[in-house]
């Protein structure tokens, strides 16, 4: 360099080491140094073996941990999930888990809320535990059981179905006030209602109605929430019927049936405006009527679900039997034996994840890890898989609106 010239250095650090200062003809600490060249220098930058620390994380069930940094990223579809940090770095982690659950909790190095801030001293262990809300938030079904649907054989059905039901449904509704002067809530004899309602209340009947073979029932919600999510709803039942479904093995599958649409599955899908414009409109009510478009569902997230299962397009919708069965249900010819076809299958009636979904798109917050296993079948010799359900929906007549009125609909 020529004499007197001013010459600046720089030490670099890399991932692997940290710089420990000069020496030889400078012994600063700084990173950058200047030296005139007054004469011959020689200089040594000195550099140590950089310390780290490892951040390993863990997760069990639906969610993710991740760091603001972006380092880790940990997940059931991510092994993204550890990272070796400088001694005394300053981590901050994001546990965020899937929509409608939550964090259940941290364990390791970490505790609290959904954040987590570290300082690497030591090399550390996190793990985070995601499920469905607790059981104090999930969604309750209780009963006002007339006929013989209050015996005690009748009675777990109903139960039991409810509870299948509500490890789907997650929802904490608001509280209603529900008053409804005799025979007010659906017509079937019961008592007055002058009760709180949590989440949805159903009154459900088994009577003679027209001997075996004839008309089922109906179900479905008669007052709704003011977000449109039933509060009470109706079931009614012919016992001849009910009957033959005991002794048949289909009973427990024709409850869970009914009981999703006075939930709304068939019955709110107009009301919450998630069918395609199907024609005519009328169509719907009668048995012999053809359609020139033909109803489905385009909620998006059943249509995810439909997705998954290998479908294409809208999901169709019944478009074909009775008045009670077209555009309330799945289409039987693609759906099988899905719960909400509107046909009763001898054996497993499962409830899809695309049913979940389903409630997902009316309002309703849901484990979809609750639902059951189902796959779409094979194409069959025949679109029949059991008997048509020939029932009747029920759709919902009044509002309650925030300050407990009930209004009619039109």
């Amino acid at each position: 360099y020529p004499t007197a010239s001013k010459i600046e250095l720089t030490a670099t650090e890399d991932a692997q080491a940290v710089f420990d200062g000069w020496s030889q003809d400078s012994n600063s600490s700084e990173k950058i140094i200047s030296i005139t060249m007054d004469q011959a220098h020689n200089l040594t930058a000195n550099f140590n073996a950089a310390e780290t620390r490892t951040l390993t994380v863990a997760v069990s069930g639906p969610g993710a941990i991740t760091t603001v940094d972006g380092n880790i990223n940990c997940s059931a579809s991510s092994n993204q999930c550890s990272f070796d940090y400088d001694l005394n770095a300053n981590v901050s982690l994001v546990a965020s888990p899937e929509t409608d659950m939550e964090l259940k909790s941290w364990s390791g190095d970490c505790s609290g809320n959904s954040t987590c801030s570290l300082s690497m001293t030591k090399d550390m262990n996190v793990s985070a535990l995601f499920g469905a809300p607790s059981a104090s938030g999930n969604y309750k079904i209780d009963f006002v059981l007339l006929g013989s649907a209050a015996d005690a054989d009748k009675k777990v059905v109903f139960e039991e179905a409810a509870t299948n039901w509500q490890k789907v449904i997650v929802s904490q509704l608001s509280s209603e006030n529900v008053n409804l002067e005799a025979n007010g809530a659906c017509g079937y004899g019961e008592d007055a209602i002058s009760q709180t309602v949590d989440g949805l209340l159903i009154v459900a009947s088994i009577v003679a109605i027209d001997g075996k073979g004839g008309i089922l029932g109906q179900a479905g919600p008669r007052f709704i929430r003011d977000n449109g999510l039933p509060v009470v709803g109706c079931m009614q039942f012919d016992e001849a019927d009910i009957a033959a479904m005991v002794d048949n093995g289909t009973f427990n599958g024709v409850i869970m049936h009914e009981m999703g649409h006075v939930l709304g599955v068939g019955t709110l899908w107009k009301y919450k405006n998630l069918m395609n414009d199907y024609q005519p409109t009328d169509a719907c009510q009668s048995a012999t009527a053809s359609f020139t478009t033909k109803p489905s569902f385009i909620g998006a997230n059943a249509l995810t679900e439909f997705t998954s299962l290998g479908g294409t397009g809208n999901i169709p919708v019944e478009d074909e039997y009775g008045p009670g069965t077209r555009c309330g249900h799945w289409d039987e010819a693609k759906f099988g034996n899905e719960l909400m076809t509107g046909f009763v299958a001898q054996g497993t009636m499962p409830l899809s994840r695309m049913t979940a979904a389903s409630l997902k798109d009316l309002g309703y917050s849901v484990d979809m890890n609750a639902a059951d296993s189902y796959s779409i079948p094979a194409i069959r010799t025949s679109s029949i898989n059991g008997f048509e359900l020939k029932e009747q929906l029920i759709y919902p007549a009044y509002k309650l609106n925030p300050y407990g009125r009930m209004i009619k609909l039109k």
